[in-house]
């Protein structure tokens, strides 16, 4: 049973934060409580919530760990496409090789199926650091190679 009020809450904090709502969504992270006995995938979408939020106040520790365990679950699920957006923001999360570990894995997720909209939608820093990888001799094989520079060039349309 998935319940929409999860859903609506995620997008409501993803409002704030393209409004630049930043203290509206700690607000929010303090206050909103999900049922411990909710759906997970319900869970989840407000786990993913959550890390968005600590990310724009700038608590990236506790955000890459909340994301390390959001991976990890996505990852033994076999829930490609959340795991795809969860390393997407573990690449915004994360610092030096560790956010370029996760932008690559993203990046061989997301090849196969063209995927680019997940990249975009979380902003600049996304494409920053999809430009600094792209760009660093041998780090890439050329398809993903090939995909970083198509979600790039997505930015200028």
């Amino acid at each position: 049973f998935v319940n929409i009020i999860p859903l609506y809450e995620a997008e409501r904090v993803r409002i704030f934060l393209a409004r630049g709502m930043v203290p509206q969504a700690v607000a929010w992270l303090d206050e909103y409580r999900y049922p411990a006995e909710g759906s997970p995938i319900n869970r989840e979408v407000i786990s993913m919530a959550r890390s968005r939020v600590l990310l724009a106040a700038g608590r990236c520790v506790e955000a890459r760990e909340l994301l390390g365990r959001l991976a990890a679950e996505a990852e033994a699920a076999l829930r490609h496409g959340r795991l795809l957006e969860i390393l997407v923001l573990r690449a915004v999360a994360g610092t030096g090789e560790a956010a370029h570990r996760a932008l690559r894995r993203a990046l061989e997720l997301a090849e196969p199926e063209g995927y680019v909209r997940v990249f975009l939608d979380e902003g600049e820093s996304v494409v920053h650091r999809l430009k600094e990888l792209r760009d660093r001799p041998g780090d890439l094989p050329s398809g993903l190679c090939d995909h970083a520079s198509r979600v790039l060039s997505s930015v200028a349309d």
